[in-house]
């Protein structure tokens, strides 16, 4: 299974500059100031981010991540080119959960989506995560 979103995150700029900027409201975000659940210490930067839509029709790792990142446009690969040019740290978080399955394994960007990322001022973070009971080779009930 794959999980992916773009992120923007500012230690400058409030949620609701970064929502002006994007055009839209995050999908999940927070304020700087505002109290992590976890410590409940006050956060120093705002967060924004919005999950990329995964289609069912492709192989999500081989080509759904691709489409996803093709699909955000022009628009938004301007908009996140701009919040980076104001030191917003931008990301595209991907959170892959490998098992033995064929369907689970492999990641591939296409050169369109490279271009994509390059124009928006994207990184990616991707974290892989391997299911320990497939490795190890027990079927689950």
């Amino acid at each position: 299974m794959i999980r992916a979103a773009l992120a923007v995150q500012s230690h400058e700029l409030s949620l609701a500059e970064i929502s002006a900027v994007m055009g839209r409201e995050p999908d999940d975000g927070y304020d700087r100031g505002s109290l992590s659940p976890v410590g409940g210490m006050p956060r120093l930067w705002a967060s924004w981010s919005i999950d990329l839509n995964l289609s069912s029709a492709a192989h999500i790792g081989t080509m759904g991540l691709t489409a996803a990142i093709e699909s955000l446009g022009e628009l938004i690969a301007k908009r996140t080119a701009a919040l980076a040019a104001r030191g917003c740290d931008v990301v595209i978080s991907v959170c892959q959960e490998i098992a033995d399955d064929p369907n689970s394994v492999g990641l591939h960007l296409s050169p369109a989506a490279i271009r994509w990322m390059a124009a928006a001022g994207v990184a990616i973070d991707i974290d892989q995560y391997v299911d320990g009971e497939s490795r190890l080779g027990v079927t689950k009930a």
